[in-house]
């Protein structure tokens, strides 16, 4: 063993020589406890290990005569090699040894240290705040001057000092941060490239240097914010009732918002977010003075959210008082300790508030919800009440004005106004009484044998219908709407006063003694008055189905369907410009109405509001108990103001459409069924062509108009007469539209295409009109030429062409018109028919004012046109414009009868259902309409010949033209020698003129076959 260290002394001393030598002066130090066993790790001094550090990498020679104590090189610590002796503490041995560190560069350092004897390490540092913390650091903290991040505390309660001694690391680098001996976490790197609030996780170790050696991991994040967390969190006032709470603003950033949370214990009680121009906070948290309080501010911005400290509280004041201002009655000043420690009303001013108020001031009073009640008495709304208020509601069944009283009151323990129970309920009659009355009154009624009985039922229902529980509700679109009753609308009485109803309607009050005719109208009255009183929507039906009655809402532009109302009727409604509320009744028996067959149905629908109702048609049915095999319903109207049953306006669609007679009808009323043969006051032949008259006549018409068009649009000219073509198609349409509505409901659905049908017949009326009154001007300023002879620089002053004319009045006018009625009448209102009941604004601005104004310019036309015809023929006119003034003249009067047959014809349509007269004149119109046609066409060809004839006066066939022209119209003209001369002379005077007529009204086309 002594060879052995000299061989290893003497390497040494050759190697010093050798290389550059580094003798170390200190004498470090490393303990280790007694007892220890073998590997056991020995603790280096803090020097000793600092030292230690600045070797990684490098081998170390032990040299020492410690036996059991041996240097890893691999892990650059001492290990026991042996279990450590125990030694006497006042004999302990001098133990000592070097050790050389042999580095790259041929540099070798000799650490002079001795051994420690200590006693064993029991207690690892510990850190106070535990082993987690969370720093909140602005990403715009610099890392010069105070960049501290925070504090880690540890401590260790070793009573040994060295074991006590400690040293706090990463357990990784960190590029960002540094660690201090006295815990304190500083920023080394800036934060602005880190991403905001992503948390950054690292360890913190903290070792002591006690043997063994013991250690602490703290796990430490990070989070970069963009505005730092609120300081200085204080207490103002904390009393068991409210709290005001003061913070300091953000060092860093600018918040948004704050959000205050209180906290009892780990549970939050309360939350609130503020404008972040405050730093003070007053809450209103019921707290007791033994409770674990704190509250906590969040500063917000739109990044994110940084939480300050938990601070913790208790009650500290209870008995503060000052002076400020509050509502009279309603509570007192809430005080706090204001600049230089003064008393004073909190700023706003808020105040502490009695039981039954609230707000700032105390100036609002609590009050107890809107309540509902149901009790065997009836059912009751009790509206929103102020607390310590009654309010007053009659009992629903009571018809003598008996009311009950409930009192709304302040409850502590639930913090609220609540409703009392209701008083002096015994006062009001109970349900099962007016049950029992109206079953007795069902008996008495199926006994009837006079018509007293029936007056005892209606007395006894109209009292019923007093009640409050029966009020008529409110309507909302008054103009001083009522109010409402309290009393809920009772279901099971209405259904057992229904039953009383029935057991009438199945009485034949025919035979009963007394006034029938009285009895029927009273139990008509009072079972209308019935059915204004249910609720919408709701149906009510007997279970045999005898009585049905249904309240629904009729919504504007809705889209309809059949309801059924019974089993024996239904409904099918239109749609209506405004809401509005429809009632229907189907009474299987309709012995309350006299000549109706007390086994067909009767069927009643009305309105709430009829000065705001405003529709097409409604369609309904009714299923008569058995078909009449000899005769055929019909559908049946009340008149109210006769007193008797009328077709007048209703309107039969089908006799037997799955066992229901289908009608339509434009007016609301009372309907029902009767034989066909009742309302036959004219011979079945008459019947017959009021029936087939007019869509005969509609379909001749048709014909014709379809021939003449035919005809002016096959001629072979170069050009077209546009004029005289639009005319003819828009009188085609107007056949067409005609012949549509009247074959519409024997073909298929009359609802489908009316308002198409409607929207093509405004179109062709206003184009027709349009059209005729610029064919008569045109005729007017033909004429006017014959009589002025302009030149043609006079003609070419016009403001536009005739066909940019056409185009503007025939087709741009009418359709911008008929848009206008489309777009703006609600959806099935374009009928034409229903300016008969109301004049409405829109029909008389797109249809009637713009058909009246051209039909007038075209009268003023025509008969401007008579007299100038007149004067030219009376005034010497040369031959030559003789031949035009004719025909002119005549196209005019029969434009007077082609005026008043088209207006005839428009007009009595839309009366064809009133009388059978209109039906008679409209087909009659309509012959008369085909023969002004065919006049007015007749003479205006004629003319248009004559022109052609000056056109082609100079080839053989325009010379045989002529010839035949003058034979028919002026024989005692010599037309080979003088005709040509004064056609020369009139085209040489007035040849603008005669291009004018050519051009606008009749193209050079020839019409022979017609002349």
């Amino acid at each position: 063993m002594l060879n052995n260290l000299r061989v290893c002394a003497a390497f040494v001393a050759v190697f010093v020589n050798l290389h550059h030598r580094i003798q170390a002066t200190e004498n470090f130090e490393l303990r280790i406890h007694d007892g220890a066993a073998t590997g056991v790790k020995m603790t280096m001094g803090i020097e000793f290990q600092r030292k230690m550090d600045g070797f990684k990498g490098c081998f170390g020679q032990l040299e020492s005569d410690i036996e059991w104590l041996e240097f890893r090189t691999s892990r650059s610590a001492f290990y026991t090699s042996d279990a450590v002796p125990y030694f006497d503490p006042k004999k302990v041995p001098t133990l000592e040894g070097t050790l050389h560190m042999l580095c790259t560069g041929n540099k070798m350092t000799s650490l002079n240290f001795h051994v420690h004897i200590t006693r064993q390490n029991r207690h690892a540092p510990n850190f106070l705040a535990g082993n987690k913390f969370t720093f909140y650091v602005p990403v715009d903290m610099r890392k010069d001057g105070n960049s501290e991040i925070g504090v880690l505390q540890v401590e260790d309660i070793d009573p040994v000092i060295y074991n006590s001694q400690r040293i706090l690391r990463f357990t990784k680098d960190q590029p960002l941060f540094s660690i201090e001996a006295d815990g304190k976490l500083k920023l080394k790197s800036l934060l602005v490239r880190e991403q905001p609030y992503k948390p950054i996780h690292f360890q913190v170790i903290a070792i002591d240097f006690g043997s063994p050696q013991l250690h602490s991991v703290a796990n430490v994040t990070v989070i970069p914010v963009t505005v730092s967390n609120v300081e200085n969190l204080k207490v103002n006032v904390a009393t068991d009732d409210y709290q005001i709470f003061e913070w300091d603003k953000p060092k860093y950033g600018t918040p948004s918002k704050y959000r205050l949370s209180i906290r009892k214990g780990e549970s939050i009680l309360y939350e609130e977010e503020m404008d972040a121009r405050h730093t003070s906070a007053l809450t209103k948290v019921p707290i007791d003075a033994g409770g674990d309080f704190s509250y906590q501010v969040t500063a917000v911005d739109h990044t994110g959210e940084t939480p300050s400290e938990i601070y913790r509280f208790h009650v500290i004041q209870n008995d503060l008082r000052c002076l400020g201002q509050c509502a009279p009655g309603g509570g007192v000043p809430l005080c706090h300790f204001g600049l230089g420690g003064n008393v004073q009303q909190y700023s706003g001013p808020h105040c502490h508030c009695f039981h039954g108020y609230s707000g700032n001031t105390c100036q609002y009073t609590d009050t107890c919800p809107p309540d509902k009640t149901l009790e065997n008495y009836g059912g009751l709304d009790w509206a929103e009440t102020a607390v310590n208020g009654s309010v007053t509601a009659p009992c629903p069944y009571n018809h003598d004005g008996e009311t009950v009283e409930r009192k709304c009151g302040w409850e502590p323990i639930l913090g609220r106004a609540v409703w009392q129970p209701i008083s002096n309920i015994e006062k009001c009659q109970p349900q099962s009484s007016v049950l029992s009355h109206l079953k007795m009154i069902e008996t008495f009624a199926a006994k009837a044998d006079s018509t007293s009985t029936i007056h005892t039922v209606v007395r006894f229902l109209r009292k019923l219908l007093a009640v409050p529980s029966f009020a008529p509700a409110p309507d909302p679109h008054h103009i001083q709407p009522r109010v409402g009753s309290p009393a809920h609308f009772d279901q099971k009485i209405a259904e057992d006063a229904v039953l009383v109803v029935e057991s009438v309607l199945k009485v034949n009050i025919s035979t009963l003694k007394g006034n029938a005719t009285m009895a029927r109208a009273e139990m008509w009255a009072v079972v209308r008055e019935f059915a204004s009183r249910l609720p919408t929507p709701m149906s009510l039906a007997s279970p045999t189905h005898g009585l049905h009655m249904r309240s629904n809402h009729w919504l504007s532009g809705a889209d309809n369907y059949k309801t059924m109302v019974g089993s024996s009727c239904y409904l099918k409604l239109s749609t209506i410009q405004k809401d509005n509320q429809i009632r229907s009744i189907c009474m299987h028996n309709g012995t309350l109405f006299e000549m109706v067959d007390g086994r067909n149905p009767v069927l009643s629908v009305e309105v709430d509001r009829p000065l705001h109702n405003s529709f097409t048609k409604i369609q309904f049915g009714l299923r008569p108990l058995m078909q009449n095999s000899s005769d055929n319903y019909t559908c049946v109207m009340w008149d109210q103001h006769a007193y008797t049953w009328s077709t007048r306006g209703v309107r039969r669609l089908s006799s037997d459409d799955h066992g229901y007679v289908t009608c339509e009808s434009s007016h609301l009323g009372i309907f029902g069924l009767l034989p066909e043969s009742m309302f036959i006051i004219r011979s079945p032949l008459l019947t017959q062509l009021s029936t087939t008259m007019p869509t005969v006549t509609s379909g001749i018409s048709l014909l014709i108009a379809a021939i003449f068009l035919f005809v002016a649009a096959c001629q072979r000219t170069p050009s077209s007469d546009l004029h005289l073509l639009l005319l003819l198609f828009d009188l085609f349409l107007i056949h067409f539209a005609h012949l549509g509505q009247l074959v519409g409901p024997q073909i298929g659905d009359s609802y489908f295409l009316t308002p198409s049908i409607h929207l093509c017949l405004q179109f062709s009326v206003l184009s027709a009109v349009s059209t005729l009154c610029l064919i008569l001007a045109s005729l007017h300023s033909f004429m006017t030429g014959l009589r002025d002879h302009p030149t043609k620089e006079d003609l070419e002053e016009a403001c536009c062409s005739r066909s940019a004319r056409l185009v503007l009045f025939g087709l741009v006018a009418p359709g911008a018109l008929t848009y206008a009625t489309y777009h703006y009448a609600p959806d099935g209102n374009h009928d034409f028919s229903r300016v008969v009941e109301s004049v409405e604004w829109l029909f008389v601005f797109t249809y009637l004012a713009p058909a009246v104004f051209f039909l007038s310019f075209a009268l003023a036309f025509a008969l401007w046109n008579i007299v100038l015809g007149k004067q030219l023929n009376n005034g010497g006119t040369p031959s030559s414009r003789c031949l035009a003034i004719a025909p002119a003249t005549s196209v005019s009067i029969a434009s007077l009868l082609l005026i008043a047959s088209l207006t005839a014809d428009v007009v009595l349509f839309a009366l064809r259902e009133y009388s059978f007269y209109a039906i008679l004149g409209f087909s009659i119109s309509q012959l008369l309409l085909c023969f002004a046609l065919f006049k007015f066409c007749g003479f205006l060809f004629r003319l248009r010949m004559m022109t052609d004839a000056d056109q082609d006066a100079g080839s053989t066939r325009s010379l045989e033209r002529k010839r035949d022209i003058s034979r028919a119209l002026l024989d005692h003209v010599d037309t080979k020698q003088h005709y040509g001369s004064d056609v020369d002379s009139l085209r040489s005077e007035s040849a603008a003129y005669m291009a004018h007529l050519t051009a606008n009204l009749y193209e050079r086309q020839p019409m022979v076959s017609i002349v």
